[in-house]
């Protein structure tokens, strides 16, 4: 049993060690970069969606799958991806018109399409992140907590931003550090740093990778209802739920 527990405990080891190595470091240089260019790690702001010009939605989420399209590898998966029932008539204006093909904590590969059906919490972090990410998670549990929904009849979907070094493992060592409920939270990666593209900017999500490896990023929580339509996003960073998005929950659930 040793045996079999020692590469987790060694990935467990090694995430840690990543991040307490990045708080180590001086944050003035990730602030520079962080607040400025995203404005998001004291942002307080509930969007509330206006009236969707449903062409230029449905335009841009197909440049998106075009581009997807374009990347080597994904023709075929994108040829051979299952497609759900809740799918074959999905409105104009749904994200679901994008596909992007993700493999969670457990190593099970499935098309995030595959989530509709249901209200969705969307939003993307990455595993070494020791600033905005362990407080988006918390933010996210607590909202969970307060909302206490009947089981099934949500999820929160977190999705990578960094496919190249977070892997199933180092996500699911994650979910065990920071306690996350399996039945509630999917954490996911993406197959390529394409398709992360893709989804961030489906997702109105900005990011890009500093010279020493860490990630700026704006958060961002979108509130999907089961035909993959926004209705609420939220950009609050604090260690709580957000209150104008647990209004929007409680009507969508």
């Amino acid at each position: 049993m040793k045996s079999l527990n020692r590469p987790l405990k060694n990935v467990g080891e090694a995430a840690e060690a990543r991040q307490k190595q990045a708080k180590k470091r001086s944050l003035h240089a990730v602030n520079e970069h962080f607040e400025p260019v995203f404005n998001a790690v004291s942002a307080t702001q509930v969007v509330f969606q206006r009236p969707v010009n449903r062409f230029s939605l449905a335009l841009r989420l197909t440049l998106l799958a075009s581009a997807l399209l374009l990347t080597p590898g994904v023709v075929t998966w994108a040829q051979e991806a299952p497609v759900s029932t809740s799918l074959v008539s999905i409105p104009a204006d749904s994200l679901y018109g994008l596909p992007v093909a993700l493999t969670d904590a457990s190593g099970v590969a499935f098309d995030w399409r595959e989530m509709a059906g249901k209200p969705l919490l969307v939003t993307m972090f990455y595993g070494d992140c020791a600033s905005a990410c362990p407080v988006l998670m918390e933010s996210l549990q607590r909202t969970i907590a307060e909302l206490k929904p009947k089981p099934g009849t949500l999820k929160v979907l977190m999705v990578s931003l960094n496919p190249q070094h977070d892997t199933p493992t180092s996500l699911m060592h994650l979910m065990h550090m920071h306690k996350i409920d399996a039945g509630v939270f999917r954490l996911a990666v993406a197959a390529d740093e394409g398709q992360t593209r893709a989804m961030a900017a489906a997702l109105q999500i900005k990011y890009r990778q500093l010279d020493n490896g860490e990630i700026t990023h704006n958060t961002r929580v979108s509130l999907l209802n089961a035909e993959g339509q926004l209705i609420a996003s939220s950009t609050l960073l604090k260690s709580r739920a957000d209150p104008a998005l647990l209004a929007e929950l409680r009507k969508a659930l």
